[in-house]
Parts: structure tokens; sequence; C-alpha cells
């Protein structure tokens, strides 16, 4: 786990915040085939941003969970200056004991020990079908789940990896 800037010892800090480029955003929304009948989930959702861009693009409801008070104030703020906000709902809580059960689309930028972390998580609460969309990092164990990677050049010329992961049908 990373060592947590958010200051709170109950609560496992699972990544630092580093915004994913708005390209980057965008093409795991549509290699994730996200539709405006998609409740997208973003675990760390830092600014709110991959949400927020669900909502605006793709009439896709979202749930941001992140543990960091002032960037939750940030991704309320983002929501109502796009127009989402009835789209959308940011949750202060710890990733580790948030419920994923109404995810379609669960979009991941973490370190790969927070999603070996979580992996129990997706296992317990994602249902058969649902699309996984991380960003970078590919969820160890996962390799038999993969659907599809490719990379992605951001503004700056930064090569980002996708990693499309599918609940399998039957658990």
């Amino acid at each position: 786990m990373y060592p947590g800037s958010h200051g709170r010892d109950d609560a496992a800090d699972l990544a630092p915040f580093v915004p994913t480029p708005r390209p980057v955003v965008e093409r795991m929304l549509e290699i994730a085939a996200v539709g405006p009948e998609d409740v997208v989930y973003d675990v760390g959702c830092g600014d709110g941003r991959m949400v927020i861009t669900a909502a605006k693009m793709f009439r896709a409801r979202g749930v941001g969970i992140d543990i960091d008070a002032a960037l939750i104030e940030e991704c309320r703020a983002g929501a109502r200056r796009e127009g989402v906000e009835k789209l959308v709902r940011f949750l202060l809580m710890d990733a580790t004991k948030a419920r994923l059960t109404g995810a379609t689309v669960l979009a991941l930028y973490l370190l790969p020990e927070s999603l070996e972390t979580l992996e129990p998580a997706f296992e317990r609460d994602l249902r058969p079908g649902v699309r996984i969309v991380s960003h970078d990092y590919m969820i160890p164990g996962w390799d038999g789940r993969l659907v599809r990677s490719e990379v992605v050049i951001d503004e700056s010329g930064r090569e980002h990896k996708i990693h499309l992961y599918r609940m399998p049908v039957t658990k």
C-alpha cells in the first residue's frame, strides 16, 4: 500500500493521486464500451474525471470512491460545473470497505499491490459480464480474464497501457 497523504490511520491509501490524462480517460471508456445503461465505478477516483467524463460523453451513471475529502469536494464541484451532478455521486470512504455490486464497468488506476488487495472484493461484488478497465497496471492473476490491452499516447507523448477485463459468466 502507498503511504497515505490523507492522514487517517483507519483507512488504506491505495495510490498517490496522479490524474489520468483526458485522452486516456476517453479511450478507457471507449474500450469498455460504456453506454447510457452503464454504471461506471471508479475506485480511487481522484478528481472524478473518469466518472464525470462517462456521464458527459455517454450519459452513463457513475460512482467515484476516494479517501481524500478535498478530492471528493473537487469531484462534486466538477460534476456541478459539467452539469452531470444528477448522474454521478462521490463517496468519501476507504475503498477496501466499499461495495461494488452496482457496477457494470469498473475503472481503475491503482498500483499492482492495491489491485491485489482489492481482488477479493472484485470477486465478491462484481457480477458476471462486468467490464474492468485498468490504466497502466494489470490485475495480478487475471490473465485468463484479459480481453485486450492497448497503448494510448497522451498529449505529452507518454505511453499509457489500458487493460480490459471481463468478469466470467460463471463464477
